[in-house]
């Protein structure tokens, strides 16, 4: 049996997600690294199955085969053609540029705010995402895939719940407190 690539490359995304959530929250500097750390591990896995994957080869390739729940007949199979191999390294390419771009998102807000915003869990639930996207753009069973999609809606409902404030609602806020009410 050969190294099984694909799970690797899903499964280190959300293994930094734990790790990152894991990370005091007095040393948020350091759960940014480490989650560009991870990301960067996943692209190095991502850009692994982009050299392995033959373009003249059979359709699916890279496939791994486990029965999951036998009387459904559900599997856990994973396995890329040509599209899949291009979105997964898309997604491998675009974290680490995200987590850049939220460097400084995640800080907690004002002092004096009553919302805390945990740095820890914003690059842990991307890094979640990442694992997410990545299972369901490799899964060959159609119901891994379901399950795999619709729990990386999961995590992107915290993001945008919990780090999704747009600046035209702080914009209203500061002009309601002022007195003006019109938008």
């Amino acid at each position: 049996m050969s190294f099984p690539l694909l799970t690797a490359t899903a499964v280190l995304p959300a293994v930094g997600a734990i790790a990152t959530a894991a990370v005091p929250a007095a040393k948020r500097t350091a759960a940014k690294w480490l989650a560009l750390l991870f990301s960067l591990a996943t692209l190095a896995l991502a850009i692994a199955v982009l050299i392995r994957f033959d373009p003249g080869g059979d359709r699916y390739q890279l496939t791994e085969s486990h029965a999951w729940i036998a009387d459904f007949g559900v599997r856990y199979e994973l396995g890329v053609d040509g599209i899949a191999v291009a979105l997964i390294a898309l997604t491998a390419v675009l974290i680490p540029f995200i987590i850049l771009a939220g460097w400084h998102d995640a800080d907690p807000l004002e002092t004096g705010s009553r919302r805390w915003r945990p740095t820890q869990g914003f690059f842990a639930l991307i890094l979640l995402v990442e694992a997410m996207v990545i299972l369901s753009f490799e899964a060959t069973d159609v119901f891994l895939f379901y399950i795999f999609f619709e729990a990386m809606l999961i995590p992107m409902y915290f993001l945008i719940g919990g780090f999704g404030t747009a600046p035209t609602s702080t914009a209203r806020r500061r002009r309601r407190r002022n007195g003006r009410t019109r938008p």
